[in-house]
């Protein structure tokens, strides 16, 4: 596709605005620089009044690095995803509150949960030390571990 043909092309997009003083929305959108290289921008515009002549005032900014950033932490997501898939121990991550943030498919089937039932509840609930009312007063050894920043044993 023409960078000229798209959609988003601010330029298009003031044209179709009608009122003056209606600001068009930042959008998002390729523009092409005079060394001819392909960037991402955000851009905005306005319809005015300057002199009793009706006016036009555009912004845009580069944003070739913030998306270029995005792609990465997306992709990196990606991996770390079919990495958590493909191991078979339960793996979970927790807030310092003890409320799970994300599971594997294996933490689930070991809990016999599904996953989005799993994530945002409390640790508590699976802890087995917890559960097993071993430590039913001093709470969890893994959550003290967790707000103090050191290592915990593991469980027997």
């Amino acid at each position: 596709m023409e960078l000229r043909d798209d959609p988003n092309d601010p330029r298009l997009l003031i044209k179709r605005q009608k009122s003056i003083d209606e600001a068009m929305p930042w959008t998002e959108t390729k523009r092409q620089k005079l060394d001819g290289t392909v960037i991402d921008v955000e851009a905005c515009a306005i319809h005015f009044t300057w002199d009793g002549k009706p006016a036009r005032l555009a912004m845009a900014r580069d944003i070739s690095e913030r998306k270029q950033a995005e792609r990465a932490m997306a992709e990196l997501s990606k991996r770390n995803e079919h990495l958590l898939a493909s191991v078979a121990e339960g793996i979970f991550g927790l807030d310092l509150e003890g409320c799970i943030t994300f599971a594997n498919p294996a933490a689930g089937e070991m809990l016999g949960w599904s996953i989005d039932d799993i994530v945002v509840r409390s640790f508590i609930e699976f802890d087995p030390v917890v559960a097993n009312q071993e430590v039913a007063v001093s709470g969890s050894p893994i959550l003290g571990a967790l707000r103090k920043g050191e290592r915990t044993p593991h469980y027997q």
